[in-house]
């Protein structure tokens, strides 16, 4: 994309990098791009280059996409690991209660229980795949997942059962913990 504009062109595109990236507002953001589009076709039409209306919105398009690909927000930008849910928070702040579920699903479905509660997480499926999520968020002991398909069910049904208050306390810790990754 930066071989269709200039050097000076570039420059003037580069200054505005900064701006585009504190700008949090999507309506700013397509302002900013507008104006630096349209000061851009005004030097254009200074230096005796004309264009026409259809090339106009072309090169409007072309800045566009110049600030897409140049100026990524921070919060653009992938993450990687997995998210902190409300409902992720409950099971490292509670996991014997989710345990205790997810036995009760094993049992109504007719399945073997193992005699710990837990398999080992190396064997297959676990909750984090570097390891960073196995403390819990207030006592710092690790604990494993059990490695079964009803697991993820027992978690929802408690959590869904919760009270509305509830869930938003979880989902405010679970929104503190995000921010203190990033």
């Amino acid at each position: 994309m930066s071989l269709l504009f200039s050097k000076s062109q570039r420059k003037y595109l580069d200054s505005l990098k900064q701006q585009y990236k504190n700008t949090d507002n999507q309506a700013l953001h397509t302002e900013l791009v507008l104006a630096a589009a349209e000061h851009l076709l005004r030097w254009l039409e200074k230096i005796g280059v004309h264009k026409k209306k259809g090339e106009k919105a072309s090169f409007c398009l072309n800045v566009r996409r110049w600030f897409q690909q140049n100026c990524h927000v921070p919060k653009d930008l992938p993450q990687f690991g997995e998210l902190w849910m409300g409902w992720r928070v409950l099971y490292h702040k509670h996991p014997q209660l989710v345990i205790a579920e997810w036995k009760v699903l094993l049992r109504a479905a007719g399945e073997d229980i193992p005699e710990s509660g837990m398999e080992d997480v190396n064997d297959g499926e676990s909750s984090d795949e570097d390891g960073e999520g196995k403390e819990s968020l207030q006592t710092g002991t690790s604990h494993k997942r059990p490695r079964v398909k009803y697991f993820q069910t027992a978690l929802s049904n408690m959590y869904s059962c919760l009270p509305d208050a509830m869930r938003k306390s979880y989902e405010k810790e679970a929104v503190r913990v995000e921010n203190e990754r990033t």
